[in-house]
This record gives structure tokens, sequence and C-alpha cells, in this order.
């Protein structure tokens, strides 16, 4: 797969920052409609970005489903690790809890 293919998300991010830049500095002169305007515009320009990226996640496993099959199973070992740590901190909290609660 061609890496100039991922080239359209700099743009959309550009773009993206563009138009909210010229959002908040519609904001400032106090133009409501011309910066709800601009940042409908970066909300769409978001969700083209985000299809385009559907897209490229398509082809990406079409090109080489080996390495997409090894990003899946990372991206799994990543979420179990970071819901364990979750786990943990939510039992550490509990525990800490007990022991420093306020009498009432």
């Amino acid at each position: 797969m061609s890496s100039s293919l991922w080239n359209a998300l700099v743009l959309f991010a550009l773009g993206y920052g563009v138009l909210a830049l010229l959002a908040a500095r519609a904001d400032r002169r106090e133009q409501g409609d011309t910066a709800e305007r601009f940042r409908d515009l970066a909300f769409a320009v978001a969700l083209a970005a985000a299809a385009y990226t559907a897209v490229l996640v398509v082809l990406a496993a079409l090109d080489a489903p080996s390495r997409f099959y090894d990003a899946v199973l990372i991206t799994i070992i990543i979420f179990l690790f970071f819901l364990a740590l979750l786990l943990v901190m939510f039992g550490i909290g509990a525990v800490v809890s007990r022991f420093t609660r306020s009498p009432r």
C-alpha cells in the first residue's frame, strides 16, 4: 500500500485546523453566524477524514492481511492491559476510601 494514500489525512488535519482558527477569529469579532458556519465546515472535514480513514483501514486489511492481524492482536492486548490497569486503580481507590473516610 502506497504511503501517499495517507497524505490526504494531513490535508484533512490542516483543513480542520484552518477552519477552527477561522471560527475562533469570527467568534472574537462577534460574528456568530460566520463562526457557526466555519464550525460546521470543520465538522464536515472531520467526518470526511473519518470516512477516509475507514477506507484506508479496509485497504490495509486487503493489502497485507498478516500485518493487519498483528495490528488487531496488538490493539486487543493494549486494550486488555488498560482494562486491567483500570480495574486495579478502582480496587486501590476502593481500599483507600475505606481507610480514609471521614467519620459522620
